[in-house]
């Protein structure tokens, strides 16, 4: 059965790859739960529940979550991600990256993340040079902090769980605190929401696995100087909010240019309003 959290805050969500964890006989990932979990509970006096969410069952849905993973999704604070070669190859993992994105973009967070505690706080499983190319959606999260162990930052954490030495296993405790303030700290200044409404799988798409007929056209920059304006528009279609906004009536059929947000204000899509700016401005609009 699914690790449930019954307490009043839901403080991470950790996603991992099923695979890892199946071929990993020293049950590491679990450990590192265990280990997170605990200390998180001991710092916030957490007596009833439990402080994070682990999956346990093993079992990558394709066609819908299990309640427990739904529920955990919209109600965590922050997401802790084990990269690996096998983390960035499951589709289900890009849809449970996708899910805490989706929250973030909701509440205005993801286009201000240099601006604020970061939320998404990734864990190396495999060493730097035993990853793939990592997608591009995940470049920009910082992915070490200076005060981690550099044995760490240089072999990862499977290097540290596996090895009986003392050494290693100082490093890791000195591992463990860091990223149990930093959990706590972004969490606390970042105040994430919860959603109301649990997303649904179907409509979750994977943020590893962007098919070409899913990626965004390139934009003409066309001509360029001190009188050329250039706007890009990013913003989801009415289809693809429903599952997380409660209003919709603002968002069209196509989604970025057609988004109305001054709806009932004005009628006018963004679209037509950067256009008028521009012409008001006399700025060539791309």
């Amino acid at each position: 059965m699914p690790t449930e959290q019954t307490g009043s805050t839901l403080w991470f969500f950790l996603s991992y790859s099923r695979h890892d964890r199946t071929c990993d006989a020293a049950d590491c990932i679990k450990k590192f739960y265990g280990d997170l979990n605990q200390e998180i509970c001991r710092r916030m006096q957490i007596r009833d529940g439990l402080a994070g969410f682990f999956d346990t069952t093993g079992i990558e849905h394709g066609d819908v979550w299990p309640y427990e993973v739904g529920t955990a999704l919209c109600r965590c604070r922050t997401f802790v991600c084990m990269y690996s070669a096998a983390y960035f190859s499951s589709e289900y993992c890009g849809k449970e990256f996708t899910a805490f994105c989706m929250r973030l973009r909701s509440q205005g967070r993801g286009s201000e993340q240099p601006k604020t505690p970061k939320l998404i706080l990734p864990v190396l499983l495999d060493a730097p040079q035993d990853l793939p190319k990592i997608p591009s959606i995940v470049e920009d999260i910082q992915l070490f902090d200076d005060k981690y162990p550099s044995i760490y930052r240089e072999e990862a954490l499977l290097y540290l769980l596996r090895r009986n030495s003392a050494e290693l296993q100082d490093k890791y405790r000195d591992l463990l605190d860091i990223l149990v303030r930093k959990i706590l700290k972004s969490a606390e200044c970042c105040n994430l929401a919860p959603l109301e409404t649990a997303l649904d799988i179907k409509v979750v798409k994977s943020s590893f696995h962007v098919l070409a007929d899913d990626m965004p056209t390139k934009v003409s920059l066309g001509a360029t100087g001190p009188r050329c304006m250039q706007c890009f528009f990013v913003a989801g279609t009415r289809d693809e909010l429903q599952p997380i906004k409660s209003v919709v009536d603002s968002y069209g059929d196509e989604g970025e240019f057609d988004w109305r947000p001054y709806l009932p204000q004005t009628e006018d899509d963004v679209g037509m309003l950067t256009q008028s700016v521009a012409t008001n401005e006399r700025f060539h609009y791309g």
